[in-house]
């Protein structure tokens, strides 16, 4: 498996193809938008918000945009130090990076993973062999 790290060419090219992101960061240089619902949503938050050169933070933790969460979660998950663990162990790795919906974007990504649907044991309920039922005589 590559080994896989986020960019900041990267993030920033893809902070600019994220409609979230691309108006955080224009409302933050100030700049008129044409959304007035996007705006008033944004204008909750944009106190947390802050621009660290080419990277964008949400109190303290890297904004990760919707094109580089596959990769985020790549690296929190499939990389020889994560183990393939639960979607919880997860979060916790994934806890220095901010996304609107992580932990619902965690746990799909924890239950369409093919390793893990292949080599973890199932906890349903347990087949067993069929049984045959006796035929009761006619009278």
């Amino acid at each position: 498996m590559e080994v896989l790290k986020l960019d900041s060419e990267d993030l920033t090219n893809s902070y600019s193809e994220d409609k979230f992101d691309r108006a955080v960061l224009k409302k933050m240089n100030g700049d008129q938008m044409p959304d007035q619902v996007l705006s008033k949503k944004i204008d909750k938050f944009l106190p947390l918000f802050h621009n660290d050169g080419d990277k964008l933070l949400y109190d303290g933790k890297l904004c990760v945009p919707k094109n580089s969460t596959s990769t985020v979660m790549q690296l929190a998950y499939d990389a020889k130090t994560s183990g393939h663990f639960e979607y919880l162990k997860m979060l916790s790795r994934l806890k220095n990076y901010h996304r609107k919906h992580k932990s619902q974007d965690v746990k799909q990504y924890a239950k369409g993973c093919m390793v893990c649907q292949q080599k973890k044991d199932y906890l349903g309920k347990k087949l067993t062999y069929p049984t045959s039922l006796e035929v009761p005589e006619r009278q």
